[in-house]
């Protein structure tokens, strides 16, 4: 059971460290959203899937893990908590265990906020966008038109630099 717990251990501390990848990069592409950098951005964006792949194969792990973890202590694998595995742990291994939890728990957090951030700036910067789009394609066309006694036409026209609104 030490051996396996161990293992469990060595996964949540991995994870602890891609998350704090993954924090790290939204915290950059906070800075990248403001700055406008799209090949930037798109080049954050691939290493965010290289740490989403590694994320998935490490939670694929640490559920092997718990699963072995149950069968040894003979614990149903679908009721299976951390709550549960601590009331067999040592004092030593049950603070380590809440360490990583707490850990998990607040990068998770901070990442979260982060994540909610950048979903702001970048709905600004495509409300923006589009503001600007209007302002382009719906330019009014001053009053240059004269009726056949001599006098302004009062239609307004407007004028479209694009067949097409995106």
């Amino acid at each position: 059971m030490e051996m396996i717990v161990s293992r469990l251990f060595t996964i949540l501390e991995q994870q602890v460290g891609v998350y704090e990848g993954i924090l790290k990069l939204a915290k950059d592409k906070t800075n990248i959203v403001i700055q406008g950098e799209v090949t930037k951005l798109e080049n954050l964006v691939k290493m965010e899937q290289a740490f989403v792949l590694q994320m998935g194969k490490l939670e694929q792990q640490r559920e092997e893990v718990v699963e072995q973890i149950a069968d040894q202590l003979e614990i149903d694998k679908e009721h299976f908590s951390i709550s549960q595995l601590l009331q067999h742990l040592d004092h030593a291994q049950q603070t380590k265990l809440e360490t990583y939890q707490q850990s998990l728990a607040n990068v998770i957090d901070e990442l979260k906020n982060s994540n909610e951030l950048n979903a702001k700036l970048i709905q600004q910067s495509l409300e923006y966008i589009e503001f600007s789009m209007n302002v382009l394609t719906n330019a009014s066309v001053p009053n240059n038109g004269y009726e056949s006694k001599g006098t302004e036409s009062p239609t307004k026209g407007t004028r479209s630099l694009f067949d097409v609104k995106l």
